[in-house]
């Protein structure tokens, strides 16, 4: 399983920020939590996340204003 980012190969000689910011800007704009982290995860190469499931509910509840907060929060 791999579940960690290969920043070499996501970044090369960029800023790590940068690109993990743009990247996940980007995976804002999906539908519902689940999605979002799938989009995130792909973007940076990433197959799988160990993340509790009781973490997606509670997220998933306020999915607006989380995935809106996330969009903003990232200038």
């Amino acid at each position: 399983m791999n579940d960690c980012v290969n920043w070499k190969k996501v970044a090369g000689k960029r800023s790590r920020y940068d690109i993990y910011a743009h990247k996940i800007k980007a995976a804002a704009h999906q539908q519902g939590i689940s999605t979002f982290m799938e989009k995130l995860c792909h973007s940076l190469g990433v197959q799988s996340i160990r993340i509790d499931t009781a973490v997606i509910r509670q997220l998933e509840e306020d999915r607006e204003a989380v995935l809106k907060a996330v969009r903003k929060g990232f200038c």
